[in-house]
């Protein structure tokens, strides 16, 4: 029978070492001027914007304003024209 998970091939990295890494990356961008205007967004505030880009997304277009031709005037000429 088979272990349910599957052997490990790389070794963990050490969970300091990661955020050391993740530290280093976001003061070289701080440096550059790249965080300029970065705010942290809570969950709500990320919900909302979804909701709204999705609702503009999926919502039918108004109808657009338009006249419809006028009939053409009708004539004797044309029911002549018909019964040959």
């Amino acid at each position: 029978m088979q272990p349910l998970t599957a052997p490990v091939t790389q070794e963990t990295e050490d969970i300091e070492a990661v955020l050391g890494r993740f530290r280093a990356w976001t003061s070289a961008q701080k440096k550059n001027g790249l965080m300029d205007g970065v705010r942290e967004l809570s969950y709500e505030e990320a919900l909302e914007s979804s909701r709204r880009r999705w609702q503009q997304n999926t919502r039918p277009s108004p109808p657009k304003n338009r006249t419809p031709a006028p009939p053409e005037p009708f004539s004797h000429k044309a029911l002549e024209d018909d019964k040959v």
